[in-house]
């Protein structure tokens, strides 16, 4: 199992978040800090994925991305921010 951290970016109505893996096809799994599911969607050889930022409140976030093919699990974290 791969790891790595990610980068969260916002925009108006959204986060674009970075991921540190680019040439995965499957899926995306976003938890809370308190292991609760945020989010659930397919990648596809992507770097930044869109979120709405409604659904993601500052604080502690892992993600785990699972390769369509291989099989092959990636997992890390990023951090959520207000703007100052």
């Amino acid at each position: 199992m791969l790891q790595g951290n990610a980068s969260v970016y916002r925009h108006v109505q959204s986060l674009a978040i970075s991921l540190p893996y680019t040439r995965t096809r499957g899926r995306l799994t976003i938890y809370d800090g308190n292991g609760r599911l945020i989010s659930v969607s397919s990648v596809s050889n992507t770097a930044v994925v869109q979120l709405a930022a409604s659904i993601i409140r500052p604080g502690l976030y892992f993600y785990r991305i699972v390769d369509q093919g291989s099989g092959a699990s990636f997992k890390g974290k990023f951090v959520f921010e207000n703007e100052r």
